[in-house]
């Protein structure tokens, strides 16, 4: 079959459809898990089967379900949830969709027809003004850039925003498959439920931007938790130190009499003594680091009135580049996680907790001993608490900001103990 020079004109046009296809994506998602090669390959590859597709079938039908596959094998070079995953790809095809229809009814080359039945529409003007206008609207929806940070929002409102490109689908092609309707009002169906669907595309970015905040001001809640109980510790630390320098030679007195008396047991329990009313029972961290000393003094003082063994191993400088937010949305989710485990256990309550820095690489462990079993959902590690919204950010979220720092994060359970290890890469 010898090309013609609508194909041709098809052909070069699509290296325009294949970089909005690119630019779309990029609303979508931030974060790139393939390598360069591999995500430039798949877009090359997707151009060479979306033009056998067109140049071979020309089958509606057909080239919707090639569309739809490429699109999703193309999101994989992506770090997103299948909920974002589905989001794109659904509004990525309405506006494809939506813009041929519109350009078809305005140029006049609109008909009723059958989705199995080999396409005749053959404007090479109409396949210029579809990519022109498809590449117009990738450029006004990517000024929504909150979408892309992939903050989760609830599952209702999702469904909220995937049902209304489906509805619209059905709507259009409903439309076009029963209706006999002149151009115009098509055109002007279209354009109403193109215009609805970005509507609710700015709606989806402003919900983004919204959980976002909260979770920020959580976590900034969170925060300010920590330094306040950092500064309680801290005032009665020095308040209990302020009273031994007061009662000083009172307790030397006592301590000189047990010497001259040859009692040294009495002498090392009196000592005893000094040094918890001085120090406490509960440990006080002071690494440096106010961020990290903060969370671990909160979450130390918090196992310890729950009968809970916190051991640490810290090494880490005064100061690290990391967000102070995203320091207390690690710690304080996986300690919150390891806290809470530890409270449905009899025996054996001790949580281990490590945190080391060198050469720009910050390594974190923690191991729980637990009861029960652990709960997945989609393959992913799920909150067993009641209280899921004010409980933790949960551990995805926590993979999110790991791979801020190109990190990665590494669970495993066995023998009812659960192990988190991660490890980041800091700039400076």
């Amino acid at each position: 079959m010898a090309l013609t020079s609508y194909d041709i004109t098809c052909g070069l046009l699509n290296i325009l459809g294949t970089y909005s296809i690119y630019k779309f994506m990029k609303v979508f998602f931030m974060k790139v898990r393939t390598n360069c090669t591999v995500e430039v390959l798949s877009y090359v590859l997707y151009y060479i089967i979306w033009n056998s597709v067109l140049f071979i079938f020309k089958i509606p039908a057909v080239m919707i379900v090639c569309n739809l596959i490429c699109f999703y094998i193309i999101t994989l070079n992506y770090e997103a949830s299948i909920k974002s995953r589905l989001l794109a790809i659904t509004y990525m095809y309405a506006m494809l969709c939506f813009s041929e229809i519109f350009i078809s009814s305005l140029t006049g080359y609109l008909k009723q027809g059958d989705a199995f039945s080999r396409s005749e529409y053959s404007s090479i003007v109409g396949q210029i003004e579809t990519q022109l206008l498809v590449y117009a609207i990738v450029l006004v929806i990517g000024n929504y850039t909150n979408i892309k940070r992939g903050v989760e929002i609830p599952i209702s409102r999702w469904i909220f925003i995937f049902s209304i490109p489906l509805g619209s689908f059905y709507i259009i092609f409903t439309i076009l498959r029963f209706n006999n309707m002149n151009p115009a009002k098509t055109m002007s169906c279209v354009i109403a439920l193109m215009g609805l669907n970005i509507a609710t595309f700015y709606l989806y970015d402003s919900l983004a931007a919204y959980y976002e905040e909260r979770l920020d001001k959580m976590l900034l809640r969170k925060q300010n938790e920590y330094y306040a109980k950092q500064f309680e510790m801290m005032n009665q630390s020095s308040e209990s130190f302020r009273a031994m320098r007061h009662d000083l030679k009172n307790h030397l007195i006592v301590l000189d009499m047990f010497l001259k008396d040859g009692d040294a047991g009495k002498a090392s329990e009196y000592i005893s003594k000094i040094v918890d009313t001085c120090y406490g029972e509960k440990r006080l961290v002071e690494s440096g680091n106010i961020e990290i000393d903060s969370i671990l003094n909160f979450k130390l003082d918090e196992a310890y009135t729950k009968g809970i063994d916190l051991t640490y191993d810290l090494n880490i400088p005064s100061s690290i580049a990391v967000e102070p937010l995203d320091l207390v949305a690690i710690l304080g989710n996986l300690l919150d996680n390891a806290i809470a485990a530890c409270s449905k256990v009899t025996e054996e309550r001790k949580i281990s907790f490590s945190f080391r820095y060198s050469r720009n690489k910050m390594y974190i462990h923690v191991s729980n001993p637990f009861y029960g079993k652990v709960l997945y959902k989609n393959s992913k590690i799920v909150t067993s608490n009641s209280d899921k919204q004010n409980h933790g950010i949960g551990l995805s979220s926590v993979q999110s900001i790991i791979h801020k720092y190109d990190g990665t994060m590494e669970i495993s359970h066995e023998d009812n103990v659960f192990n988190v290890d991660i490890l980041m890469y800091i700039d400076g």
